[in-house]
């Protein structure tokens, strides 16, 4: 598969979700019962095992079991609003955008100003499925204080994977690390807006 192409099944599945995303929920009063069983994915306890989703991107494998750790981010919106789907990206890509009140950019997470090819080879696609192997229609913004720039750990099944243009994982476990953003370095910032 190209590059290109994987591109372009990425996007899809990112369309899909919002997509999704604007539908009228349609479980018919499940909102709480999906609400429950997502919180029963957060864990109050580490996993461990952690790599960085750079790595596990790299060399992962349709169904392998793996443990990554990102933070919430990578795009504009990285939580979907109705369905249980994240953004993580690497917690090594440099925040050249800064957060705080320094920041000159309203949406830091977003890494506006990295190169596209090096989103894609540090973002990872988590989401958590329902009995009926969807996304569990309640979204993760707000379970465990989870917002964009929180870090989490995830423990779950590679869904889909290719070096350096996605990864998709199914979440079995969430592990807040944190739920605030990173702090602000002033020596970082090279905002190119």
């Amino acid at each position: 598969m190209t590059k290109q192409t994987a591109t372009i099944v990425l996007l899809g599945v990112l369309a899909y979700a919002g997509c999704r995303d604007n539908q009228t929920e349609t479980t018919g009063g499940n909102g709480g019962t999906e609400t429950a069983a997502l919180e029963q994915i957060i864990s109050d306890t580490p996993v461990a095992g952690a790599r960085d989703v750079r790595h596990v991107q790299a060399d992962a494998s349709k169904g392998d079991v793996v443990v990554v750790r990102g933070y919430i981010g990578g795009r504009k919106k990285p939580l979907s609003e109705r369905l249980a789907v994240a953004t993580l990206i690497d917690v090594n890509v440099p925040l050249v955008c800064g957060v705080g009140a320094s920041a000159h950019c309203p949406t830091p997470w977003d890494y506006c100003c990295e190169t596209r090819t090096n989103l894609l080879a540090a973002t990872a696609s988590v989401q958590v499925l329902g009995p009926n192997d969807r996304p569990i229609q309640a979204t993760l913004a707000g379970t465990a204080g989870i917002q964009p720039f929180s870090q989490v750990v995830v423990r779950g099944v590679v869904r889909d994977v290719e070096a350096g243009s996605r990864l998709v994982i199914d979440a079995e476990k969430i592990h807040v690390v944190s739920p605030e953003p990173p702090r602000d370095n002033p020596d970082r910032h090279n905002h190119r807006h």
